[in-house]
């Protein structure tokens, strides 16, 4: 009785297959032809080994139904996964079967995220490409990404800095025209600077360094935040000292090196008071014996008009001795002033200038 059951299952097996109503009896099928695999079928409660290979078994129970891998707990790809080597196969509720990967974690730089996927992780918005905030930029995508701790980060793309900074190292960096631009100096003339600092010239992009912590060394700042210039002396400004005598027209203020403020003559623009002459640009007080001269020809000339009907020609010896007189007192004045013959020259033309009477 046993053998007939036997018997009729496989027959049943034989008309319930076509590989096995094909079967050519000169060729053993292969298990696979069968229908048999060596995957195991995940619900299968039954299985029926293959004559010819007993490790080759088919589900011959009612497998349980899924509607896909990820379904039955597996994954249905393995993209940027590691898995084990061999898949899983389980039913379909389509009726088809499926090969589905199991025992998978994702590869390094990858974490898995809300849907089950291994998406691509970065320490970081700069580490993926883009930047962590848009401080300075203008920015038009706003891209988010997964950090590596799993969390997701919102990051800043097809960035540009804003007008006036510069992108150094990632970052808009602010650029100016100049030092001055900054509120710095570019040199430290006329000041006493304790520090410097360093910032971008956004004409160049390259760095400067700058003047800070600075004060005038006398004096305040004008508008534009020079300092007042300083000076040995009056003439070192090209200007003159003020002197006795000097009648000046127009004037100027300076500071000198020791910090005093004083009042300087314009450079040409200036005379020389009564009793002084003005020579080589300075004015010299007339010598006694200059006045001597002025005196006593201006006695001589005037008793010549008082008595002219009687002694007309001691008029004209008042002029005569007048004139020497002028002369010998102009050479003893420049020589002893003046030590170059040229300068002694030019000194005696200039101070008979001053002579009250003139051929």
């Amino acid at each position: 009785m046993n053998k007939k059951n036997a018997l009729y299952s496989i027959l049943t097996l034989l008309f319930a297959n076509p590989a096995y109503a094909a079967l050519d009896c000169k060729t053993q099928p292969t298990c696979a032809e069968l229908g048999y695999s060596l995957k195991e079928l995940k619900g299968c409660e039954s299985y029926l080994t293959c004559p010819f290979d007993n490790t080759y078994k088919k589900c011959i129970g009612t497998p349980f139904k899924y509607e896909s891998c990820e379904d039955a707990g597996y994954w249905s790809d393995d993209t940027n996964r590691s898995c084990e080597s061999s898949t899983k196969l389980i039913y379909l509720t389509n009726g088809e079967t499926a090969e589905c990967y199991a025992s998978c974690s994702c590869i390094s730089n990858y974490i898995e995220n809300e849907e089950g996927q291994c998406v691509r992780a970065y320490e970081s918005c700069e580490d993926a490409g883009y930047y962590s905030n848009d401080t300075n930029r203008d920015c038009s995508e706003t891209p988010q990404i997964y950090l590596t701790n799993g969390q997701k980060k919102q990051c800043y793309a097809a960035c540009s800095c804003l007008n006036g900074y510069l992108l150094r190292e990632g970052e808009c960096i602010r650029a100016y025209e100049s030092c001055e631009d900054a509120g710095y100096f570019s040199d430290d003339a006329n000041r006493n600077c304790s520090s410097s600092t360093t910032i971008y010239l956004i004409t160049t992009g390259q760095q400067t360094s700058c003047y800070t912590g600075c004060s005038c060394i006398v004096g305040e700042p004008d508008a534009d935040g020079n300092c007042p210039s300083t000076y040995e002396t009056c003439e070192d400004a090209g200007l003159h000292t003020i002197e006795d005598g000097m009648v000046c027209s127009s004037t100027a203020n300076i500071y000198l090196t020791d910090g005093s403020y004083v009042t300087c003559c314009s450079t040409t623009d200036f005379e020389c008071d009564d009793g002084y002459m003005k020579i080589s640009n300075k004015c010299y007080k007339y010598t006694s014996e200059l006045r001597a001269c002025d005196r006593d020809f201006q006695d001589c000339d005037q008793m010549c008009y008082e008595n002219l009907e009687f002694a007309p020609n001691n008029c004209g010896e008042c002029r005569d001795e007048y004139q020497q007189c002028f002369r010998s007192a102009c050479s003893t004045f420049c020589g002893d002033n003046f030590s170059s013959p040229v300068d002694v020259y030019d000194c005696v033309n200039q101070c008979n200038e001053y002579s009250l009477w003139k051929d």
